[in-house]
């Protein structure tokens, strides 16, 4: 009976290693002496609760604290998974909820994005000037209808 605990594990499938590169950036961009690339990461960890609940002044002020780990389960919860360790799997066999979603967000600060404070909002957009409507916490953008 061979060793599982030696066997090697499958290869990472395309949405896990596409999460996996958007948390490396993102730890990154959070723990950033820069506010403009800190500040928007941190909101995001403190809207999802996974780092306590700390001011965003103190989270900033604390941000070396910020791990990876946080950040995928911040990824998790976005995705409506209660962790990362939830999420993973079904990443894993292909069912990622949002990943057009998130690879268009994830695909440039050049390109323009259609932003709206609340999913009523953009979807009333999305019916008039057509689109497609990709929830951000809260919010919502308004991915453009590609015209072939």
């Amino acid at each position: 009976m061979p060793n599982t605990d030696l066997t090697p594990s499958s290869p990472d499938s395309a949405a896990v290693q596409f999460y996996l590169r958007q948390a490396r950036q993102y730890h990154r961009a959070a723990q950033s002496d820069s506010p403009a690339l800190a500040l928007p990461i941190l909101r995001r960890i403190l809207h999802t609760g996974v780092c306590g609940q700390p001011t965003l002044p103190q989270l900033f002020q604390q941000r070396h604290t910020v791990q990876r780990k946080h950040v995928l389960r911040m990824l998790a919860l976005e995705a409506g998974f209660a962790s990362w360790e939830a999420f993973r799997p079904v990443l894993q066999q292909g069912a990622a909820p949002q990943l057009q979603a998130a690879q268009f967000m994830a695909s440039g600060a050049g390109q323009l994005k259609l932003w709206f404070a609340d999913h009523h909002s953009a979807a009333q957009y999305a019916a008039e000037q057509g689109g497609t409507v990709l929830g951000q916490g809260t919010q919502a953008v308004v991915m453009p209808a590609v015209h072939g």
